[in-house]
């Protein structure tokens, strides 16, 4: 015969299904429980962190932190690129310098060049004029003015390199303060980032002591001892019963 019958029963297995129906009963009342249990210390806790003042100050903290490294980390992007675009200007400048100072050398050396073709036009046509030859060459004239030339251009170009090396000067100056300036940020940023970790640290530490006080103040382990003693007690009366005692019920231990 069938477990959970008995020679009287229409339905072979009604003792079965009754006691997984009551199993299943108290099983239901105890998560109720344990779920009522969890509600009312979630509650609490819930009210007593929105009314703690340290807690909330915690989460003031943290904000105001999060707002401190949001600001210093667009200065810091800032700054970089500003400092990308002075390092730019910088080279450029130089660049002008380095031309400048070599377009200079090089009219000085060819104000040398016609200067020396002026002295050599000036014998030649000394030689020349003693033979009582034509002089037919460029004179030196034409030389020394091709030479005052180069000159007067060399003076430009030394003018023009002063003005870039003013330029420079000013430039690296603006660089040294833009990165001072990107020092000062980056610590500040560094720093709000601390403050950031701190305060979430003294916010869960926070929230660990409130959670724990409502847990006592929700009277939340006695409940759930009372709902796991409750349910092994009628578990244990059932087991128990005439009804479903005996080898015609399969039954449950916990």
């Amino acid at each position: 015969m069938p477990k959970g019958c008995n020679v009287d029963d229409d339905n072979l297995n009604d003792d079965q299904e009754a006691y997984t129906a009551a199993y299943s009963t108290i099983g239901e009342t105890r998560a109720t429980n344990l779920n009522s249990a969890f509600d009312d210390w979630d509650t609490l806790r819930t009210d007593m962190l929105a009314n703690d003042d340290t807690y909330q100050g915690y989460l003031s903290d943290i904000t105001d932190a999060q707002s401190d490294y949001s600001t210093y980390n667009s200065e810091v992007n800032s700054l970089n690129t500003n400092l990308n675009s002075k390092n730019s200007e910088i080279a450029t400048t130089q660049n002008n310098y380095d031309n400048n100072e070599a377009n200079a050398e090089t009219a000085r050396s060819n104000a040398t060049d016609a200067r020396a073709s002026a002295d050599t036009a000036t014998q030649a046509e000394a030689d020349a004029t003693a033979n009582g030859e034509e002089y037919t060459g460029l004179s030196a004239d034409h030389w020394n003015s091709v030479a005052d030339a180069h000159d007067s251009d060399a003076t430009g170009y030394d003018s023009a390199a002063v003005s870039s090396q003013t330029q420079l000067d000013t430039l690296n100056a603006q660089k040294t303060t833009i990165e001072g300036n990107i020092t000062t940020a980056t610590t500040n940023r560094t720093n709000a980032s601390s403050d950031i970790s701190t305060s979430n640290t003294n916010r869960n530490d926070r929230y660990a002591e409130v959670s724990n006080t409502a847990r006592t103040d929700s009277e939340y382990d006695g409940k759930v001892t009372t709902a796991n003693n409750n349910y092994n007690t009628s578990l244990s009366d059932m087991n128990s019963s005439d009804s479903f005692s005996g080898e015609h019920v399969t039954q449950n231990d916990s």
